[in-house]
């Protein structure tokens, strides 16, 4: 019944989807949107994929995020991913390792809160790819490919552009 299917939908993406959201926005209340990602998913349990079913529910809890708190929340949260990086590098004892990573800061800081976001999402959810992105999206899989090019592509002028290692202002 829809009970089962609902209990084994949670059993077996539950764990991923908590570090997704933990590591992608971590602005968020994780707890609740992880709570109402599966409510939401619990009204269209015959549209939950078969395969991939963990980016589809990463994409509900984003639609949430966006209907919850509008574009603005993804600005503050991409101004939160920024802050924790430079704090994990203050902590840095490796000078080489220090300057490339304020180096890798300073090149997010200067791109598109949309391009740090696809970024973000490529390089922190295993195996992510244009078709992955796309489900995360809500958008056809040519745009996320487009998007992807596009923020790797930003990421590379941006991090190739930083050579003095201070970080710039950050655009919106």
């Amino acid at each position: 019944g829809s009970a089962s299917a609902m209990a084994e939908l949670i059993r077996a993406n539950i764990r991923a989807l908590y570090d997704n959201v933990r590591l992608i926005y971590p602005l968020a209340d994780t707890d609740r949107l992880v709570y109402d990602t599966f409510v939401a998913a619990s009204r269209q349990l015959d549209s939950v994929p078969v395969v991939d079913t963990d980016l589809w529910l990463l994409g509900v809890a984003r639609r949430r995020l966006l209907r919850d708190h509008g574009e603005h929340w993804f600005e503050d949260n991409s101004r939160s991913v920024v802050d924790l990086l430079r704090n994990q590098a203050a902590g840095m004892a490796d000078w080489h390792v220090w300057q490339e990573t304020v180096r890798t800061i300073a090149a997010i800081e200067r791109m598109a809160v949309a391009d740090r976001e696809v970024l973000r999402l490529v390089t922190c959810v295993d195996g992510l790819d244009g078709r992955g992105l796309a489900l995360v999206l809500g958008v056809p899989t040519d745009s996320a490919d487009a998007r992807i090019e596009r923020a790797v592509g930003e990421f590379r002028r941006e991090f190739d552009a930083g050579t003095d290692g201070r970080p710039a202002g950050g655009t919106t």
